[in-house]
């Protein structure tokens, strides 16, 4: 039983990715926001800091998840949402010209809903 799982905790993972990566391309055209260095790069020194802080938490809970048998994809959902509301803040703020901070709003919603669609056709996959 617990294969099984797994392989619906990295299905689920793959699908969003690939799923991201198709909308933001769509995304990006549609508000004719252009991929720039602004995408990636953080504004400063603290959105630095906080990126890597984030993105550790996100490689630590799908090592716990494949470590042990619990999957917690509310957890990776959580920390998705807040790394997602931090690049928000941090670009509007600095960067706001880019409006790279359009394409984060996006994504915010997006995963949002993404955990309500998960959490109503399988439950068991969030909840564990």
């Amino acid at each position: 039983m617990k294969e099984v799982e797994t392989l619906n905790f990295i299905f689920t993972i793959l699908i969003l990715l690939i799923a991201s990566y198709i909308l933001e391309i769509a995304v990006r055209k549609q508000f004719k926001v252009p991929k720039s260095i602004l995408s990636i790069a953080p504004v400063n020194q603290v959105h630095r800091i906080g990126k890597n802080i984030l993105m550790f938490a996100l490689l630590a809970i799908v090592v716990i998840s494949f470590a042990t048998e619990y999957h917690i994809l509310w957890l990776f959902l959580i920390v998705l949402f807040v790394q997602y509301l931090f690049d928000i803040i941090m670009q509007y703020k600095y960067i706001r010209e880019s409006r790279e901070h359009l394409i984060n709003i996006f994504f915010l919603v997006f995963y949002g809903l993404a955990a309500i669609v998960i959490l109503y056709f399988n439950p068991a996959i969030i909840m564990q």
